[in-house]
């Protein structure tokens, strides 16, 4: 999605959620393309995934895998 789609009906600015993107991408949990002016973002879902499951609060080991 662009970035106007997904800052449709947000409270926080468009440059907000940029910046947080770019948080996200630096994570590797979405990634960015650039179509003509158009910076079109998207879900990495296996990393998603892998992040849900370091997250996961019921884990009971005391070790976390680790999310590069």
């Amino acid at each position: 999605m662009s970035i106007v789609r997904l800052t449709e009906g947000a409270r926080e600015s468009r440059q907000a959620v940029t910046k947080h993107l770019y948080v996200l991408a630096g994570a590797g949990l979405v990634r960015g393309t650039r179509v003509g002016r158009d910076h079109l973002w998207e879900i990495e879902p296996g990393r998603l995934g892998d992040a849900r499951r370091w997250l996961d609060p019921s884990r009971t080991s005391g070790t976390k895998p680790s999310v590069v």
